[in-house]
């Protein structure tokens, strides 16, 4: 019994090592962008590097980066994504099909146009321009990728 529980232990810790990933500096918000098998991990910066775009809603413009690039970038081809969930920090979440995942102005957005995003808003959320508000989670911390 002793050494099925070592056994199971160190499968354990060698799974974990084989998951592990970069490491954002301490206090800097992070997305993570997984499957549940392998996982990136994005800050501010990373996501500033990408395609930037800006979109209106409700009187408000975000800028961020349209998912499907988010989701390139990470390694699942959009046209090969099934679906994305994005969750919040509060637990709240909300998911997207293919057809919402393609479109260009379904943005994950990092910042407004005249500044960073409130408190209640950020570090990161989701913006899809005349959806319900539903679809617009705010405090976004992670992308849960369903794909074949």
């Amino acid at each position: 019994m002793k050494h099925i529980l070592i056994l199971v232990l160190l499968c354990s810790l060698l799974l974990a090592s084989c998951r592990s990933a970069p490491v954002a500096e301490e206090g800097v918000p992070t997305l993570t962008v997984t499957d549940g098998l392998a996982s990136k991990i994005y800050t501010t910066k990373d996501l500033q590097k990408l395609v930037q775009v800006q979109v209106e809603d409700k009187g408000v413009t975000y800028l961020g980066v349209p998912i499907g690039d988010i989701l390139r970038n990470a390694g699942y081809p959009p046209e090969s994504v099934v679906t994305v969930k994005a969750i919040a920090s509060d637990g709240f979440s909300a998911d997207y099909d293919q057809i919402l995942i393609q479109k260009s102005d379904t943005l994950l957005a990092y910042a407004v146009l005249d500044g960073s995003l409130g408190d209640d808003e950020g570090p990161f959320r989701m913006v899809l321009p005349g959806q319900a508000g539903k679809l617009n989670p705010r405090m976004v911390i992670e992308l849960l990728v369903s794909h074949p």
